[in-house]
């Protein structure tokens, strides 16, 4: 059995009181995130600290993408101990952070955590690392060093991780690049950590719930082929499937493209073959701006 303390005790409350104050001896950590984006990433860290017994855990969520959020918590198993409620229709970006400020900062006073957990970039993050600060809890930042160094792009996005990085007293870096961002800005070495991107942890553990299935036979992958405006590189997505072919022993790969019987130019990006034109049609390009001119 865990040992308890009452923290009407400390607090010199009287004895008739304390029974309803106890709380764990371990430390508290406190997740704090309230967008679909934050809670796949932050939903590994929250896993590990519970799986560890090493921390309390209690995660709160802002309540700005209600259905949203409660579909990923659902998928994790987390149920939030506190919800901060902040949905209105219509309100703007000053109206989140006061809100989140006004808020939090009574759980914080209630709870006393040893740390709060925030995730990137989003203005509840940036708000709830101000009220951390404000009650003088250490700040954990995950995916820290994230930088364009321009204030305006992406706003306010920018503005909020230079922010948080202010004020944090432990920085996840995803990458070594992200790491001297950091340095550049005279962060103590001693407080970055280069973890990786916890999105793959999250989906480590999503496919790890999923029921065994047996080994399909020259299976196409139906990942959707989608490309970042201006990039010819493939979506994280397909790399992925990609790679899971040739992880995978029990799976066959694709069937290779078709080598064209004749050549084409293309003034596409497209990392994939165009076909050229035949006679059984127009030639086609997985690029819909793409204008193939046969020079057969």
């Amino acid at each position: 059995m865990r040992s308890r303390r009452c923290v009407s005790e400390a607090a010199g409350l009287p004895a008739t009181e304390k029974a309803t104050h106890i709380v764990s001896t371990r430390p508290l950590v406190l997740f704090v995130y309230g967008t679909r984006p934050e809670a796949i990433k932050m939903a590994p860290l929250v896993l590990e600290c519970r799986d560890r017994d090493v921390f309390d855990v209690q995660v709160v969520v802002t309540g700005q993408h209600r259905e949203m959020l409660t579909q990923v918590n659902d998928v994790f198993g987390i149920v939030p101990e506190h919800d901060l409620e902040l949905f209105e229709p219509g309100q703007g970006i000053e109206s989140i952070v006061a809100k989140t400020l006004t808020r939090l900062t009574p759980i914080l006073a209630d709870l006393r955590p040893a740390a709060v957990v925030v995730h990137g970039d989003t203005s509840t993050a940036n708000a709830a690392a101000q009220a951390a600060f404000y009650a003088q809890v250490p700040v954990v930042h995950l995916e820290a060093g994230l930088r364009t160094g321009d204030l305006a792009s992406p706003f306010p996005e920018e503005a909020n991780r230079q922010l948080i990085g202010r004020l944090a007293d432990l920085h996840l870096a995803p990458t070594a690049g992200n790491r001297a961002a950091l340095l550049a800005e005279n962060v103590d070495p001693r407080r970055i950590v280069v973890t990786g991107n916890t999105v793959i942890d999250a989906l480590h553990r999503v496919v790890d719930g999923l029921p065994a299935l047996g080994a399909p036979t020259r299976r196409r992958s139906t990942a959707p082929r989608q490309r970042v405006a201006g990039s010819s590189s493939p979506c994280t997505a397909e790399r992925i499937s990609g790679n899971a072919w040739r992880a995978s022993p029990a799976r066959s790969p694709p069937s290779p493209a078709r080598t064209p019987t004749s050549t084409s130019s293309c003034r596409c990006t497209s990392t994939r073959p165009c076909v050229p034109p035949s006679s059984l049609g127009s030639g086609t390009c997985p690029t819909s701006t793409c204008a193939i001119r046969s020079t057969t």
